[in-house]
């Protein structure tokens, strides 16, 4: 546990979900009582980092370690009366996603029980897949229906440098299953493929 709070720390690149479990993991009842609301509320990562710091003297040296947090993929905004009546299907399976994440997160939040919140985190990972996946078809039939819908080359490349940073940590990690660890090392190979023309 200690290496798992040592190593979030010295990550310029930590995730504040993981954070705020690790925080969960160490403090007392009484900090928890006083600050978890506050972190599940509040992005606030200064004080989170200054709370676990504070907290560090304390943690054992033992194996246990939380579960990943699932990496959080934010799509770009879009009204539902500009989706085209063919997008609609993928549309839909996404709105019905989302309370389904918003349920599990709750669950999440109240379960202590470490098994059973991985299996909470390994459905939340596999819903935030599937999203993923609906809107990669919203966005590759719009442009296939969009003549001239081209991206910019810059903003395709820095896209593309962003998603190449983002699977080398997530490979870096190795908490992942073998599956997802062969997508993303696909996508990467994909990319890396792709940044060098």
């Amino acid at each position: 546990m200690r290496t798992q709070v040592l190593n979030w720390l010295k990550n310029p690149d930590r995730c504040y979900a993981d954070g705020v479990l690790l925080f969960e993991a160490i403090a007392s009842d009484d900090y928890k009582s006083r600050y978890l609301d506050y972190f599940k509320k509040k992005t606030d990562i200064n004080m989170l980092i200054s709370k676990i710091r504070a907290l560090l003297p304390s943690v054992p040296e033992s194996e246990k370690t939380i579960p990943e947090q699932p990496e959080i993929i934010i799509s770009k905004t879009v009204r539902p009366e500009n989706i085209p009546a063919e997008k609609q299907p993928f549309y839909d399976r996404i709105t019905e996603i989302r309370p389904l994440q918003a349920s599990l997160h709750s669950e999440l939040s109240i379960e202590a029980n470490p098994s059973k919140r991985k299996v909470i985190v390994e459905d939340l990972l596999s819903l935030e897949s599937e999203r993923h996946e609906m809107w990669q078809k919203i966005d590759a039939k719009e442009e296939s229906l969009v003549p001239g819908s081209e991206e910019n080359p810059l903003e395709r490349g820095a896209r593309l440098m962003k998603r190449q940073k983002q699977l080398k940590q997530n490979i870096a990690r190795g908490k992942c299953s073998p599956e997802k660890l062969c997508r993303y090392e696909a996508e990467l190979a994909s990319i890396n493929d792709e940044l060098k023309l």
